[in-house]
């Protein structure tokens, strides 16, 4: 049980920047008033109050107790805060709602941690699910499977000849029985995607093995054998979405999506918008898997304003520039320690990166580049900076999501270009995959992760999203999670734990909640 109690408006997003103590509405009456309460604002200028007051979708005040009685009417809903803490609604910035509400539908193995574990639930779900369709699920962790996923064989002694598609906590891997692989048509032919990036993991012989890495090779299993539908997606999402309210969430950033069109994932929120029942904001991205870029900027341009509602917006695009480590996919500027001469190669080109982020910055539009290496991190940087030397500061806000290891030289680059460095909190701590990463990057390196506090202290805007269902370990989407976790860099609720270095990167509470309200605002384009 938490020795702290947080308090969140679900019914509106955030009360920060100016804050309004006397207002020209104080004659008309509240719908809403909180009072007797710890309000934390995050309003630099005002950082406390006692009281709010809410009148349809705006907050007409923020002040004390005494101020309030003037806004309470007849028909005003009066809440006693009791003293407990009041905070603006938690924004996350980088989620992935659509893949989310359809891949956790299935076996949910995300709870387990052992090989035996693993293959004990899937011989349950075998038993009280018996039939020849397909079978699909989420969760399964790296550290379970040091060299690869579950092999095709394993599931095919489970399963027997049936298709079977596990994907991976970290969502860029999956794991395929034979039945699969021969219904999407892989076979040892089939060539890979991105050899070294997106790829089919083979035998000695040459045959797949069933570990399917990274999304372009994941989709040509998925759309082969029973392609995701935009109804399955919309079952999960009811289910989904009152989670995220009664978790104090009320934006979300939309981290991408390649299971169905974003036409159809956006046609989806505009639709629930339009019943009343989208209890958030959604901003979200346009998800380029591999180049050449194969929307135009124009189309683009034609989304963003169709999907430009009061509560849905399409407003970035996203760009998939390296991997994950657990995979040997991320990029760095030093090789592998268990792998002579290998950095990992990086999906786009550097020149036709700068090209493209140069044309996006021009016509207006953000970009969310996925980096997490080092060298994947400095090409992203490198990109947009060619945009600042082409446009000038055209405003425009690029993210690079991620940043799990950054060069000391690269620290101060996030500021100075003005890019939006978003990071997942609950990865801040040693969790079961950092042996992992001792062993892939050496201990030095491993070490060095997520200095966010550099970022802050340098300048740059930090923005708190858990890229659920995406993770190492444990897959969360609560934002008081991950403050816990990069406020103390240890496991969650275990303060004995050991402390992820660098030490002096824990990132105090103020930056945290800052991190999951006025700055997730700031990425949205809605701090106002």
């Amino acid at each position: 049980m938490r020795k702290y109690i947080f308090l969140t408006i679900a019914l509106i997003s955030f009360f920060i920047g100016t804050t309004v103590t006397n207002c020209a509405l104080a004659a008309s009456k509240a719908d809403y008033v909180f009072k007797d309460g710890k309000v934390y604002t995050v309003n630099t200028k005002q950082p406390w109050a006692q009281a709010v007051a809410v009148s349809g979708n705006e907050i007409v005040f923020v002040g004390n107790d005494k101020g309030i009685k003037q806004f309470v009417g007849s028909k005003t809903k009066v809440i006693d805060l009791n003293g407990k803490i009041l905070l603006p609604g938690f924004i996350t910035s980088h989620i992935h709602l659509i893949t989310g509400a359809a891949v956790t539908q299935g076996v949910n193995l995300t709870d387990l941690n052992t090989k035996e574990q693993i293959f004990a639930r899937l011989k349950k779900y075998a038993r009280n699910h018996p039939g020849q369709g397909l079978v699909r699920g989420f969760g399964w962790k790296s550290f379970a499977f040091p060299k690869s996923g579950p092999r095709k064989e394993e599931l095919d002694r489970i399963f027997g000849d049936r298709p079977v598609e596990l994907i991976a906590i970290d969502n860029h891997s999956l794991s395929a029985s034979s039945k699969a692989l021969k219904m999407a048509g892989i076979t040892r032919s089939t060539k890979d995607p991105f050899p070294n990036e997106s790829f089919f993991a083979r035998d000695e012989y040459g045959n797949p093995t069933g570990w399917v890495v990274e999304w372009p090779a994941i989709l040509m299993v998925i759309n082969k054998t029973k392609p995701f539908t935009i109804a399955s997606v919309a079952q999960g999402l009811k289910s989904l979405l009152p989670q995220l309210s009664r978790a104090g969430i009320t934006s979300v950033f939309e981290g991408g999506d390649l299971l169905v069109s974003v036409s159809k994932a956006y046609d989806l929120f505009l639709n629930l918008e339009k019943q009343g029942k989208l209890p958030i904001r959604v901003v979200g991205v346009y998800m380029i898997a591999k180049p050449p870029a194969s929307v135009k900027l124009q189309q683009m341009v034609a989304l963003r304003q169709k999907y430009h509602s009061d509560l849905v917006r399409l407003s970035y695009i996203k760009l998939l520039l390296d991997g994950t480590t657990e995979n040997s996919t991320a990029v760095y500027l030093q090789p592998y320690a268990n792998r002579t001469g290998f950095w990992g190669e990086l999906v786009w080109d550097p020149k036709e990166l700068s090209k493209f982020v140069t044309q996006l910055d021009k016509s207006g539009i953000g970009v969310m580049i996925h980096a997490i290496g080092d060298g994947a991190v400095r090409a992203a940087l490198n990109a947009i900076e060619a945009a600042r030397k082409t446009n000038g500061d055209s405003g425009v806000r690029h993210i690079i999501a991620h940043a799990s290891l950054i060069a000391d030289a690269d620290l101060p680059r996030f500021a100075k270009l003005n890019v939006i460095a978003q990071s997942s909190g609950h990865w801040f701590y040693m969790d079961r995959v950092f042996p992992t990463y001792i062993k892939l990057l050496g201990k030095k390196r491993a070490n060095r992760q997520y200095r966010f506090k550099d970022i802050i202290k340098s300048g740059a805007v930090f923005t708190l999203g858990a890229d659920w269902p995406a993770s190492g370990d444990f897959s969360t989407f609560h934002i008081l999670d991950e403050i816990e976790i990069a406020h103390t860099r240890q496991s969650l609720g275990k303060p004995n734990a050991p402390i992820l270095p660098p030490v002096n990167q824990r990132l105090e509470l103020k930056e945290l909640i800052k991190a999951a309200t006025l700055n997730g605002a700031i990425q949205m384009g809605q701090e106002n």
